[in-house]
């Protein structure tokens, strides 16, 4: 496997998607519809998996855990399991206002899971102290405590 980390937008330095193209490497699937995350690349080339990952810190580990390690897992003779999500009650309400699905770093004990503060995708304050993502699907709506969310735990 090859892991590559930033470069994978679309800014004037991003350079890793054109890279991957010249190299032939076949495109599995390039842009995701997801909050952090949406630049992640994954492809093949000659049998070898290839993740391009964003570079921002948060989207960057967000894509890791949910994609890449589940990979590294079948790749080393798991059994396919990308859905890795356990069920926990929300400890708080929450308003959802997303135009994409959002994982969100979540500290969980006692069968609850708290949304956590600096969820934006540079910020890796809240990563340090979470032990999950909980996966949010897209749309407005709100959530109420106790409701069950579903969470990758870390």
């Amino acid at each position: 496997m090859v892991l590559v980390s930033g470069g994978i937008s679309v800014g004037d330095y991003d350079f890793v998607a054109k890279a991957l193209k010249e190299l032939h490497v076949q495109t599995l699937f390039h842009k995701v519809n997801q909050k952090p995350g949406k630049p992640l690349f994954a492809g093949k080339l000659n049998n070898k998996m290839i993740f391009a990952l964003p570079g921002n810190p948060a989207a960057c580990l967000t894509c890791f855990y949910v994609y890449v390690l589940p990979t590294l897992a079948i790749m080393s003779g798991a059994e396919a399991n990308y859905k890795q999500a356990v069920l926990f009650s929300l400890s708080h309400d929450y308003e959802v206002k997303n135009t994409r699905c959002q994982f969100l770093k979540a500290s969980v004990s006692n069968g609850e899971a708290q949304i956590l503060s600096h969820q934006n995708s540079s910020m890796l304050n809240s990563f340090s102290v979470s032990n999950g993502l909980i996966y949010v699907p897209h749309g407005h709506y709100e959530l109420k405590k106790g409701d069950a969310v579903e969470v990758y735990l870390l």
